[in-house]
């Protein structure tokens, strides 16, 4: 549903006398049943649980019932899976955007939304960079805020964000800010096999099963005085999570096979790409963990939501890739024209910067000369990476520029999926007809 027309801007970037942009939001009420409650924030959350921003304790309310996102587009109304539903207007909903004025019904719980005409500005710092991370948009800004007071605190981290936002780079600049003289170790939950996640987080001593003819540290003691990242929390298994959750309260771990517990010190940062407020109401994801991790959130934006950025990041990533080329590098930047910018910043990159950076390098390789010479597609709809639309080139074999093609689909297609099932690759993988083991392949084929 579109943004009703009559509606003002949930979201907007302002400026100040002096120049500074700063984010506004657009102040809105939640009355009824009890209930008065203005709210000047983002993001508002809504559940029986009281972890949530607005507890509605009934008996027909789920834990994380559904939340409502203040976006460039709209007030976003989210359902989170709940048990007995959420409706508008007496329609049951998945994602709406909200009209002005709105009779909202979360299970048996009426509440009326409406705009009070107030606004509230968004806390911003003016640094630009956070630790390497850059970001001159507002919405990178507001995450460096939170981001700088966050990390000299030891409190874990949750990251929140689609595939490619950057996430184990945020995490890593957390780890430099925080002072920590211990290493920044990275797990992968997506990427270690079930049955051995235990040994890779804990460690095990040899013997403790079979093919186990080594003493190994586990993650956990890798990163004793540093920072550990957990990336894609959410594909933890279940089985695994108390078993996380007992080492975060103790602050011991015990290797498999072993007879006595380790005290670590060790400062947790965990990232994912689903909602684990989601995951937790369909029964994949525990309460009591997701309450432990989330001591402090932070939503990182998708590119397209901070296109101000844009630039920068270019530059950035001309300037790594060509290490010991500074002139060339700076020679291509000065050449890219004013319709390729347009262009850049009109493709919906549904890779985030991940695919941003794989884009300029694929470019500059396949270019072999100034960048504003290459191919760059119309912001038609397609990603980057989309060969429908590009000349061929009849310089090049046959077979290769035939692989290119492929792999272009391919990565595209895994990136649509994935989208479209907010990034959970079990049921991206589903709807793909591919296997699970063979759809995550694929994915760490184009990383």
């Amino acid at each position: 549903m579109s943004q009703q027309s009559d509606q003002p801007l949930p979201t907007r970037v302002i400026s100040d006398v002096r120049g500074n942009a700063r984010r506004q939001i657009c102040e809105f009420e939640l009355a009824g049943r009890g209930v008065q409650q203005r709210v000047k924030a983002p993001r508002l959350s809504i559940g029986a649980h009281p972890k949530n921003d607005l507890q509605l304790e009934h008996a027909s309310v789920s834990r994380f019932h559904a939340e409502i996102e203040a976006t460039a587009g709209g007030f976003l109304l989210r359902d989170l899976e709940s048990t007995n539903g959420t409706f508008v207007e007496g329609l049951r909903v998945q994602a709406v955007f909200l009209p002005p004025r709105a009779t909202l019904r979360f299970g048996e719980v009426s509440l009326t939304f409406s705009l009070t005409g107030g606004t509230a500005d968004l806390p911003l710092t003016e640094k630009e960079e956070f630790f390497g991370v850059l970001g001159c948009s507002p919405a990178m800004r507001e995450v460096f805020d939170a981001l700088s007071r966050a990390a000299p605190t030891g409190a874990t981290v949750l990251l929140e964000g689609e595939s490619g936002t950057g996430k184990e780079r945020v995490a890593e600049a957390i780890h430099q800010a925080s002072g920590r003289e211990g290493p920044f170790v990275v797990l992968d939950c997506a990427a270690v096999p079930q049955n051995l996640m235990e040994s890779e987080m804990f460690g095990h001593e040899r013997g403790a099963f079979t093919g186990a003819v080594a003493r190994q540290e586990g993650r956990f003691r890798e990163a004793d005085g540093g920072t550990l990242f957990l990336d894609e929390i959410g594909e933890l298994p279940l089985e695994m999570q108390p078993k996380l959750l007992r080492v975060l309260e103790t602050r011991q771990v015990r290797p498999l096979g072993g007879t006595s517990s380790t005290a670590v010190d060790v400062r947790l940062v965990a990232a994912t790409n689903r909602n684990l407020a989601r995951e937790v109401n369909r029964g994949t994801f525990r309460e009591d963990l997701y309450y432990r991790l989330a001591v402090v959130q932070v939503k990182l934006p998708a590119l397209r939501e901070r296109t101000e950025d844009l630039r920068s990041l270019v530059e950035h990533f001309i300037r790594l890739a060509l290490p010991r080329e500074g002139a060339r590098a700076q020679e291509i930047i000065r050449g890219i024209s004013e319709q390729n910018w347009r262009r850049l910043q009109g493709l919906p990159w549904p890779g985030n910067v991940r695919e941003l950076r794989n884009f300029i390098e694929r470019t500059l390789i396949l270019s072999g000369g100034p960048i504003q010479s290459m191919h760059i597609p119309q912001p038609d709809g397609r990603a980057p990476g989309a060969q429908a639309s590009s000349p061929v080139d009849l310089d090049r074999p046959f077979t290769e520029l035939k692989a290119d093609v492929i792999a272009g689909f391919e990565r595209d297609y895994l990136l649509g999926q994935l989208q479209r099932h907010d990034g959970n690759v079990s049921a991206a993988a589903r709807a793909s007809g591919l296997d699970r083991m063979n759809f995550k392949r694929l994915l760490r084929k184009y990383h």
